[in-house]
């Protein structure tokens, strides 16, 4: 009878293990995957979550702070920073720059450009703040806005350097 009842014991635990092989099991590894890809979407998504990327243009006493759009030529321009960049006008209503890299964008057709607009020019990879009102280019990518020190930039007559680099703000 105690072999019987040992017996029994065992083809339990048999089954138990079992179901825990073939259902639990799989069922901790696809809740913590899950988790995990939770994770990284938080992480990519930071604007969201409190957090708005921003950069910062120095230039003598002068700061232009740019609050930047969640895309992929923004992000691009973002991992190239720090950098100092040449600034100059151009068409006086826009100051622009070359990059040591030209961005690889795409331009928007729909994408109508307005007055402290940071952009990207697609056809040759350089960007740009508007400071005057410019009609739509299908080579133009928004990248941003201009939230503090425009008439600063707008007033620098000559050709001047800056420092670019990035920054975070709290929403």
């Amino acid at each position: 009878m105690e072999s019987l009842s040992k017996l029994k014991e065992i083809a339990i635990k048999n089954r138990i293990a079992g179901f825990m092989q073939k259902i639990l099991l799989p069922l901790i590894i696809i809740a913590f995957c899950s988790s995990i890809v939770s994770a990284a979407k938080d992480s990519l998504s930071a604007s969201t979550k409190g957090e708005t990327m921003q950069v910062i243009m120095e230039f003598g006493n002068n700061k232009i702070i740019i609050e930047l759009e969640n895309n992929p030529t923004s992000k691009a321009f973002v991992a190239m920073l720090p950098l100092e960049l040449e600034w100059s006008d151009y068409a006086q209503k826009e100051k622009v720059t070359n990059l040591p890299k030209k961005l690889q964008a795409k331009g928007d057709s729909s994408y109508i450009p307005q007055i402290g607009d940071f952009f990207c020019y697609a056809p040759w990879g350089n960007i740009g703040i508007f400071y005057e009102k410019q009609p739509p280019n299908s080579g133009l990518v928004y990248m941003g806005k201009v939230v503090s020190g425009l008439e600063s930039l707008k007033s620098q007559k000559q050709p001047f350097k800056a420092k670019v680099y990035l920054t975070h703000k709290e929403k």
